[in-house]
């Protein structure tokens, strides 16, 4: 005996055949059939059904394994389909179906790229026109669901962002304010540097002032005694005096006091900006922490090409002063 078994077509239930007889029996229902159709149903379920030769088999072999909740065999099987059958669409669609687990997995926003990849696909692809409507409905509602599912997200996620970013904003603020207790210290002294080289400045411009008076006296004393001796001698008493003092003289003493107003000017302009930017940053402060939050929100659903379903005015002025100290919101 050559024995093989399968399962009746009639029935269901196991069969047991032998390969050397004509005809084989059913032991549950009683029905007769012939051994080489049964041996002929076996070739071809292994060579197309399981080998997936034909589209039709491996569209039922893919909604099959959907129905029972076998995504990676619908995966594998419809991979299969596009891939020998790429003008079915069923076999796109079936990927479609099968990533999205049915349409249930709504949590899958940011892959939504790829899928739509499928979806276009299957739009060429199907040219019945009322099954394209359906399965283009079908797949706008989910795009919808998931769209919606991740801007809820954006928003549960911005109540904790504005949290965190209110607390650096304080901490800006006071790092504002330490520098502009630094920069005022600094003016203070820079100030008492400039009255300093103010006070060289003069000093040696007296200096060369009395240079000038002892040069005036030696001329007037030399027209009044032409070339004498004591012409002579004063000339030289004279120039000994200036050449001492011209000695002693600073003639950068003027660079020195422009170069320490630059520094309080430059030290004076870094204070105003900062104290324009604590003012700024207390009026943000003062807001509290919803504009932030808000503001958190929209930029994020923004970024995503999510409709926010918010209104705001003044979301765009804010936006502009609150990222000079959350560069991060940009």
């Amino acid at each position: 005996m050559n024995l093989a078994s399968t399962n009746c077509k009639n029935c269901g239930h196991t069969l047991e055949f032998d390969l050397n007889k004509k005809y084989a029996t059913c032991e549950f229902c009683g029905s007769t059939m012939m051994v080489q159709d049964i041996v002929n149903n076996i070739n071809y379920v292994v060579n197309n059904v399981v080998q997936g030769e034909t589209a039709e088999e491996l569209i039922k072999n893919g909604e099959t394994a959907i129905n029972i909740g076998n995504y990676a065999l619908a995966q594998e099987t419809y991979e299969k389909l596009t891939k020998k059958y790429p003008q079915e669409y069923k076999g796109w669609w079936g990927l479609i179906v099968t990533e999205t687990r049915n349409f249930t997995k709504t949590n899958m926003f940011s892959s939504l790229r790829l899928i739509n990849d499928k979806y276009n696909y299957t739009m060429k692809t199907c040219t019945d026109e009322a099954e394209k409507a359906k399965l283009a409905a079908q797949y706008n509602a989910f795009v919808a669901e998931c769209t919606e599912y991740r801007r809820k997200k954006i928003e549960e996620s911005a109540s904790g962002a504005a949290g965190n970013s209110f607390s650096e904003l304080n901490y800006k603020r006071q790092n504002i304010s330490s520098t502009i207790d630094s920069y005022n210290n600094q003016i203070k002294i820079k100030s008492t540097n400039v009255n300093k080289a103010n006070s060289h400045r003069v000093g040696q411009i007296t200096k060369l002032a009395l240079c000038g008076v002892l040069l005036i006296v030696y001329i007037a004393l030399a027209i009044a005694f032409g070339s004498s001796v004591l012409a002579i001698l004063l000339f030289i008493v004279v120039a000994g005096i200036d050449i001492k003092i011209l000695t002693k003289v600073d003639f950068k003493a003027k660079q020195k006091y422009i170069s320490s107003l630059s520094e309080r000017k430059a030290t004076v302009d870094s204070l105003q900006q900062h104290q324009n930017s604590l003012a700024q940053c207390d009026y943000l402060v003062g807001l509290g922490k919803e504009p932030l939050r808000k503001c958190i929100y929209i930029t994020n659903c923004r970024h995503e090409n999510i409709d926010p379903k918010l209104t705001w005015d003044g979301y765009e002025q804010y936006k502009d002063l609150v990222i000079q100290f959350l560069p991060k919101l940009s």
